[in-house]
């Protein structure tokens, strides 16, 4: 009897106490999205873009695919204002035994925001390539540039490596917002 008891809190407990409860979606959010750790997800494989909204169908992340190696990524506060703006670039990296994959990456210019919309600091990244691990690593590159809330320089750091991709911002048109 405890057995039989002990077995039905446990199918009980895993179907319905560790279920995640999906909450209503708000209409701005397309039926494809996906309610996943505690927000809204849609990813176009194909396309290459996603989105990911808040709870409350407000925008959290969007990327948007400028080319077939290039994305253009912009997050934000759940006020609305952009925390992060920068870019991607898609590089093959090995993969476990020597097979390949490939992934997004974070290259050139990007932008961090506080809540209240103000820049707080502009970096640049590039691709370096460890060989020993077979990938590609983001790392700093060129001036990072640090402000203070009022927006004037508070910080410049130079970094070692060279930007070989450059420190521009990746031009796009529009947004999937």
């Amino acid at each position: 009897m405890m057995n039989k008891f002990c077995i039905t809190f446990i199918i009980i407990f895993a179907s319905v106490g560790l279920s995640q409860i999906v909450p209503i979606r708000p209409k701005n959010v397309p039926n494809e999205a996906k309610w996943f750790m505690e927000s809204w997800y849609l990813s176009d494989k194909y396309l290459g873009g996603s989105n990911i909204w808040y709870k409350d169908g407000k925008i959290m992340v969007n990327r948007i695919k400028i080319d077939t190696k290039h994305m253009k990524e912009i997050s934000y506060f759940e006020n609305g204002k952009i925390r992060v703006i920068g870019q991607n670039i898609l590089l093959e990296n090995k993969y476990r035994k020597g097979n390949k994959r490939f992934e997004w990456r974070a290259y050139g210019k990007w932008k961090t925001f506080n809540k209240e919309g103000v820049l707080i600091s502009e970096a640049c990244y590039t691709q370096v390539y460890d060989a020993s691990e077979g990938e590609w690593q983001s790392e700093y590159c060129g001036e990072e540039i640090k402000y203070n809330d009022k927006g004037t320089v508070k910080e410049r750091i130079n970094h070692k490596y060279e930007c070989k991709y450059g420190c521009e911002e990746l031009e796009y048109k529009g947004s999937s917002k």
